[in-house]
């Protein structure tokens, strides 16, 4: 999802709780608190475990069938845990666990970027984390089954995960 749109919700939580007038807030050089840097890193660690494994599947590596399934499924995992990390830095350091106040803040960055104000991203948002969770369980518990899923799903799964995450840290980040 945009994922990486808490890095600007960051700095603008910062600027909003200052009492400083605005032409001081923006002159001020931004400072990176340890939380930030987690939250960042957390999804830029994701979006490389995710990057390595399409690498990998893609590279077609000289590993015996199960040594490939193995590695790919497990930098598939790494990914989507990298993830549930993230999502979990976002909700405690910027939006203290509260589902409304990352809403507020998905509409407000939505208003800015595309002039509509919806913060159904972050339902979406919800929707790519539980459907990847789903992916990884379903690879660990009937591997034999998820080998055999039409490539039309995988390449639909990657077509989403792809627009998601250029949305969020290109679109959504410029």
């Amino acid at each position: 999802g945009r994922t990486s749109a808490t890095e600007s919700t960051t700095a603008r939580t910062r600027r909003t709780k200052s009492s400083k007038p605005d032409a001081e807030i923006s002159a001020e050089p931004s400072v990176m608190m340890p939380e930030d840097e987690l939250t960042r890193w957390t999804i830029r660690l994701a979006l490389f475990a995710y990057a390595a494994r399409l690498a990998f599947d893609l590279g077609r590596p000289r590993l015996p069938h199960r040594g490939r399934h193995m590695v790919s499924r497990g930098l598939w995992t790494a990914a989507c845990l990298l993830l549930w990390l993230h999502v979990g830095c976002a909700f405690h350091f910027e939006h203290h666990w509260s589902h409304a106040a990352a809403y507020e803040q998905t509409a407000r960055d939505t208003l800015a970027v595309t002039g509509l104000d919806w913060g159904g991203g972050l339902w979406i948002n919800y929707l790519i984390v539980a459907t990847w969770t789903f992916d990884v369980v379903w690879w660990w518990t009937a591997a034999d089954s998820f080998a055999r899923r039409p490539l039309w799903v995988e390449r639909l799964w990657q077509a989403t995960l792809a627009f998601i995450i250029v949305n969020s840290t290109i679109v959504f980040e410029s």
